[in-house]
């Protein structure tokens, strides 16, 4: 079944019972004065299908009739634009276009339940998630209530943008609205003052929002196009659809999510299908299955290619530790190079002692040469007197203590 408001305050409900089928008019209802500005099926028994104008009412109506099961005339101060509904509850949401939020009990009363007004400007979009609810304003805020309790729980700062359209992503944790600016803001759970991350990408406005799975979701913007995105990591995946330039204005998901249907200024209704997207998941799935298992047997086997592998990585180790060796080696050849100039300068200074020594030698002969012709007295004296003039010894003529002084007896 799909529901249809129009400009004119009509209600039309559309039989669709299978993709490709033509849509035959089930029922028409004249429910409003002025534009029907929301439509809403009762998710509960799905029996009933609320319809909200701007010329301030709201009215339940019943699918197989048409007839009106609840109305109330001046449900608000102003025009009405959005409609959720809260099913723990059975409550439905209705926002206008002054900044009220109103809870209503059709079953009991024409009365609202709770109204709060804390927003200046229009309600633009009503999400329900858990007993939660969420009111995104064009006075560039969004607010959150607690149902259960029904009490204010934050409302954000100024986002310095209107915000439009909401989803909830991520099995609750993350809730995501749609701007003027065509920016998503991005909110974590319970962290409501400010977005803790922007989805840049959208050309212009993002007026709808579907949710397609916890990590992606539909946009619907003013440049006609309806986008599929993918939400942290923030990617703009492809395009669904278009509407021709015509700004979309509204979008919704089929029961079995195979479905999806958009409406935009250009007067038409479009339905889109999205089992593609479907398939295509099903079927990476199945491919990285497929890789797992061929991956698994191949691990299994191949027993002797972990030992490759382990064989492979062992001469790389060895290879490190032979640089390892030949940069010791390469050390230690400088230490021998010190050794070795160590040496030769131990050497040179005995060449020169040992030339010293020779020459020393040399002049002693010449003495001796000299005085040969004198006495062994003379001889011996000069002898000592060169002693005293401190002159060395020969090494030849060297002798101990003992020896030099039986020498001298």
């Amino acid at each position: 079944m799909l529901a249809l408001g129009l400009v004119d305050g009509r209600a039309l409900l559309y039989s669709y019972l299978e993709k490709g089928a033509v849509c035959a008019l089930h029922a028409e209802m004249g429910a409003h004065k002025e534009a029907c500005r929301a439509v809403l099926f009762e998710p509960s028994l799905g029996v009933q299908v609320f319809t909200a104008s701007s010329d301030k009412s709201i009215r339940a109506l019943d699918i197989e009739t048409g007839k009106k099961d609840w109305d109330v005339d001046a449900a608000h101060p102003d025009a009405v634009n959005c409609l959720t509904y809260w099913e723990e509850g059975r409550l439905l949401v209705s926002g206008d276009d002054v900044g009220g939020v109103k809870l209503w009990d059709c079953r009991q009363s024409r009365k609202a339940v709770v109204w709060v007004h804390k927003h200046e400007d229009f309600i633009a979009d009503l999400l329900v998630h858990e007993g939660t609810l969420f009111a995104a304003s064009g006075d560039n805020t969004l607010s959150t209530y607690d149902l259960r309790q029904r009490k204010l729980v934050a409302r954000t700062m100024d986002q310095e943008d209107e915000l439009l359209s909401l989803s909830v992503l991520k099995h609750g944790r993350k809730v995501v609205a749609g701007t003027q600016s065509g920016v998503l803001l991005i909110y974590s759970w319970g962290e409501w003052l400010n977005s803790s991350d922007r989805f840049v990408g959208h050309p212009e406005t993002v007026e709808a929002l579907v949710k397609v799975d916890e990590e992606t979701l539909l946009t619907g913007s003013s440049d006609g196009l309806i986008r599929l995105c993918s939400v942290l990591p923030n990617r703009l995946l492809g395009v669904v659809g278009s509407h021709d330039a015509f700004p979309v204005e509204g979008m919704r998901l089929s029961r079995d999510g195979e479905v999806l249907v958009s409406v935009a200024h250009d007067s038409c209704v479009r339905f889109w299908d999205l089992s593609v997207l479907q398939e295509g998941e099903e079927g990476e799935g199945e491919e990285e299955e497929e890789e797992g298992a061929r991956a698994r047997q191949e691990s299994c086997g191949n027993g002797a290619g972990g030992e490759a592998v382990g064989q492979t990585g062992n001469p790389s180790r060895r290879g490190l530790r032979g640089k390892e060796g030949e940069g010791l080696r390469e050390a230690g050849g400088d230490d021998d190079e010190e050794e070795e100039e160590e040496e030769e300068v131990e050497e040179e200074e005995e060449e020169e002692e040992e030339e010293e020594e020779e020459e020393e030698e040399e002049e002693e002969e010449e003495v001796e040469e000299e005085e040969a012709s004198s006495s062994s007295e003379e001889s011996t004296s000069g002898h000592e007197r060169r002693g005293k003039k401190g002159k060395s010894v020969p090494k030849r003529l060297r002798m101990t203590p003992a020896e030099s002084f039986f020498k001298d007896l």
